[in-house]
């Protein structure tokens, strides 16, 4: 007899392993699992005790699994096979911390057997005829239902499949189902006809009439609602269609089942945004638009997915950050566990292009332009508000985004003073509360209440930390985590020919090759330079993208002497002022890596000797050796 399993993924290593190993397709190819043939599979996985050895030992092919997590099943899949295999379980999912227990027992599915859905824990208990509250609670521990109960719902709908399609589970038999986004205007976006005439419930009934797409709608629909503002997507949440009612006037309300409320405003990301307006027949302005359950399925799983995750697209999209991949995730591990954060960097190493990717890719952050340069004028009024001269208030650009519910980046940090434009707020993010001044109110409110999953980004320049923390208490300090964001010497080459390659149509990969001795003795320089004073990705690129750009257009001449020419002035200027142990150790990395640019003819190293003799003489005026 066809078994049902539940799976419980609930906790923060269940929620993960799911997400990249039932929800996303694990290539197994070059592994020792027995089911290696088949090059991708999706798989889960049970710890090994005496109960599960009972439940595993039991388990056959076709078996339906059922994966629960926060009060509902969101997946259900047909069991292929199984193995017991501790060395492959480690490989894919690792140990338990501070243990050697992994998760032995392996199930197998094929990607086509795996389905996603939104099923209410009330409704699967009550077709199991369960108490109302019961749930499978053991992580990543089998749970089989008696086989008496599975008898009594295969006799009343014919099939234990059919039974759990009756609640909204799916596997793929349906060929009504269809995936749909519908539009839901919020109120202020809806004029007064349509707020009178249209009649829908948010999550609960959708009323609409014969317009594109309307016959597609039918019961077992899954659909995603959906508003868009200036072409940016944003969702409401997801449902499955239950029932179609017919109401005069080739008219008809859609009434939704299992509907989970997204939080409020949430963005579709870049990457699903574009798939979705390259779908055949996406149109901005339709209510009703089809997309396929990869594109449904993928924003289904975004909506609940660890900030960790982000990390990749973050990183490359859209072109690779010459920044570590394990900088980035450990960024976004402080953003997930309610840390506000400042980036610290030379200039140009590529913090700004970074915040500005975290805001567009994470749906949380919610609006990818928030972004303010700090001025050193800035005050309360900036950060917090204040009234102006008509006794209005008037909100500061924290305030603002926090009312709505939109992360905030503050680009060049160190530029403000600190203590006067921040200090009050700083208070507040430890509260959570925004406490306005006795004469002060903003949409009626004196107080201020920020959401938890508010986070402010900023970014600094390295070379203003120190002054920077001196300047604050640490008492403010410890509201922030502070990361050193440092170039990646060993990917900075590729990114920078990535951006100057496809960033302009005036080059092509040849001009690019022509420069390769010059690009390679400059990467070879830059990297022992770094060993004492931080150079930017951005003065990397500007160096490079010149000397390709004069080459091309200047064939006939020295490369050398574009390159010579670009360091001058790109590089020269950023050693202002540094010691001359520093100089000396510029010049050193320059004669080593680039020979030919202590030829006579050339400026750079000219320039840096005239630096060391300007040294050399304030030296000799205050009577010391030393710098």
């Amino acid at each position: 007899m066809q078994k049902i399993v539940l799976f419980s993924a609930s906790d923060e290593v269940g929620i993960s392993n799911l997400q990249k190993t039932m929800q996303s397709d694990v290539d197994i190819s070059n592994s020792n699992s027995k089911m290696a043939k088949f090059v991708k599979m999706r798989l889960w996985g049970s710890i090994k005790t005496k109960k599960s050895t009972k439940t595993y030992n039991s388990l056959e092919k076709g078996d339906i699994l059922l994966f629960y997590q926060n009060k509902k099943y969101i997946a259900s899949a047909i069991l292929e096979d199984k193995e017991d295999n501790k060395s492959f379980a480690k490989t894919i999912w690792g140990t338990k911390e501070h243990s050697e227990t992994t998760w032995d027992y392996i199930v197998h599915v094929l990607p086509k057997n795996f389905f996603s859905c939104n099923v209410d824990n009330e409704d699967f208990n009550k077709l199991m005829d369960y108490k109302k509250k019961f749930k499978p609670t053991r992580t990543f521990n089998f749970f089989v239902p008696k086989e008496e109960n599975l008898k009594k719902i295969e006799t009343k709908y014919g099939s234990i499949v059919k039974a759990l399609e009756s609640i909204g589970f799916n596997f793929g038999n349906s060929t009504d189902s269809k995936y749909l986004l519908l539009r839901y205007n919020p109120p202020k976006k809806r004029n007064k006809k349509n707020r009178e005439y249209w009649s829908d419930i948010l999550g609960k009934e959708y009323h609409y009439g014969k317009i594109p797409n309307y016959t597609k709608l039918n019961p077992k629909s899954k659909t995603i609602w959906f508003y868009t503002e200036n072409e940016q997507i944003f969702l409401w949440g997801h449902g499955t269609t239950s029932e179609i009612i017919n109401l005069p006037k080739n008219e008809f309300i859609a009434k939704m089942s299992n509907f989970i409320k997204f939080d409020e405003k949430v963005p579709v990301n870049q990457t699903v945004t574009q798939k979705i307006k390259e779908l055949p027949g996406w149109n901005n302005f339709n209510s009703i638009n089809e997309i396929n359950k990869e594109i449904y399925d993928q924003i289904n799983s975004e909506m609940n997915k660890p900030y960790e995750e982000y990390a990749e697209e973050i990183k490359n999209n859209p072109f690779p950050l010459a920044i570590k991949i394990e900088t980035i995730e450990r960024i976004l591990r402080h953003l997930s566990s309610g840390k506000h954060i400042v980036l610290v960097g030379a200039p140009g190493v590529g913090k700004t292009e970074l915040a500005r990717r975290i805001m567009k890719v994470l749906p949380q952050a919610k609006n990818p332009d928030n972004l303010q340069v700090a001025t050193a004028e800035w005050t309360r009024m900036n950060i917090v508000g204040g009234n102006d001269l008509k006794g209005n208030f008037q909100p500061g650009i924290v305030t603002s985004s926090v009312k709505k519910q939109e992360w905030l980046v503050i680009d060049e940090f160190n530029r403000a003073d600190i203590n006067k434009a921040f200090g009050e707020m700083f208070l507040s993010i430890e509260d959570l509360k925004i406490r306005l001044r006795d004469n002060e109110k903003y949409e009626g409110q004196s107080i201020i209440v920020i959401p938890e999953k508010f986070r402010i980004i900023c970014t600094m320049n390295d070379f203003d930390k120190n002054l920077l923390l001196t300047e604050l208490s640490y008492g403010l300090i410890t509201r922030f985590a502070f990361i050193d964001v440092e170039p990646n010497s060993e990917e900075e080459q590729e990114s920078i020919k990535h951006q100057i390659l496809n960033k302009s149509s005036n080059f092509i990969e040849e001009d690019y090759s022509n420069c390769n001795t010059q690009i390679i003795s400059y990467f070879n320089t830059i990297k022992n330079i770094r060993e004492k004073r931080m150079i930017g990705v951005r003065t990397s690129r500007d160096i490079i993208r010149y000397t390709v750009s004069t080459s091309t257009s200047k064939k006939s001449e020295d490369s050398w002497k574009f390159l010579d020419e670009a360091m001058c002035d790109y590089l020269l200027p950023q050693l202002d002022r540094l010691d001359r142990d520093t100089i000396e150790h510029v010049k050193k990395s320059v004669e080593d890596n680039m020979s030919e640019l202590k030829d006579a003819k050339y400026d750079f190293i000219k320039k840096l000797n005239k630096m060391e003799d300007q040294l050399a003489r304030i030296s000799n005026i205050l009577g010391s050796d030393n710098d």
